[in-house]
């Protein structure tokens, strides 16, 4: 082989290296910027199997989303509510907590938050947390859940106000009519209370 031959040959796998290298870049780069459409094809694969006798599994599927995109906040909510259908709480809150550092702004993870703290008698803790659910997003679910803290609790009138913020978002659910009209009569309020009973018998008939 002459100089020039070798010279040449050089080149080609020079070139040929680098064409090389720069498909097993991109190959990379693409693989990597996928990473949240395939995370959330895995995430709706496990959505399927959030139902009863399926959680455990739902937590393996989960898992292997959040191993795709460790940014994904929705998949560590979906986790922890899995965890809790389990009485796996601990495992719930520490999910609900990476959930909320990527995501501060999801409501339904501080309801979770305090519907576990309300399990577990910490009383002033679940109401902060529905406080911050309300704070991310007001939503009825938080307000409700709140007048019924209230009104164990023996604050019947925060109760009352509670479930009067609920009904600006559901107008229509006689239940929490029935709620705010039993905290109305412990007021003393009999017409007060008589009257969402009205109500709710009226939402109820339709």
């Amino acid at each position: 082989m002459t100089a020039q031959q070798r010279k040449q040959r050089k080149l080609v796998l020079g070139t040929a290296g680098v064409i090389i290298l720069g498909a097993l870049g991109w190959f990379a780069y693409s693989y990597v910027a996928s990473a949240p459409q395939r995370a959330q094809k895995q995430f709706e694969e496990a959505v399927k199997l959030t139902g009863p006798g399926k959680y455990d599994q739902a937590i393996v599927e989960f898992t292997k989303a959040i191993d795709i995109w460790p940014q994904m906040s929705q998949a560590y909510l979906e986790r922890a509510l899995a965890h809790h259908q389990l009485n796996q709480d601990d495992d719930a809150l520490a999910d609900l907590d990476r959930a909320l550092a990527l995501d501060s702004s999801q409501a339904r993870a501080y309801a979770i938050r305090a519907g576990i703290f309300l399990k577990r008698g910490q009383t002033d803790q679940a109401i902060q947390e529905y406080g911050r659910s309300i704070q991310a997003s007001p939503n009825a679910e938080a307000y409700f859940e709140l007048g019924e803290i209230f009104e164990a609790a023996g604050q019947h009138q925060k109760a009352v106000e509670s479930y009067s913020s609920a009904i600006s978002y559901i107008p229509t659910a006689p239940y929490v009519y029935r709620a705010r009209a039993f905290a109305k009569q412990n007021l003393g309020d009999e017409a007060g209370a008589e009257d969402d009973r009205k109500i709710a018998r009226g939402y109820e008939r339709r």
